[in-house]
């Protein structure tokens, strides 16, 4: 199934414009490959999201552990 093939309303300015491709569209769609695991898809759709793809996952992985680690408790706010 391809995300882009879909007959959906949109918002992105640049398919409103008549645009066939859009970056942020782009991305969206290298990250539905991916995760679906059509990774030649995914690279052409927009070569940034595997690299997108691997940074976030690092990011949630290090806030988890992080959190558990010094022992953050989930409300930013100190009592007074």
């Amino acid at each position: 199934m391809n995300p882009a093939d879909q007959g959906h309303f949109s918002l992105c300015p640049l398919k409103l414009m008549g645009f066939k491709w859009c970056p942020g569209c782009g991305l969206g769609h290298a990250i539905s490959y991916l995760f679906h695991g059509d990774i030649r898809k995914s690279f052409r759709a927009h070569w940034l999201g595997i690299p997108i793809v691997v940074g976030l996952l690092y990011r949630i992985y290090t806030l988890i552990f992080l959190r558990h680690r010094y022992d953050i408790p989930h409300t930013a706010s100190k009592p007074l």
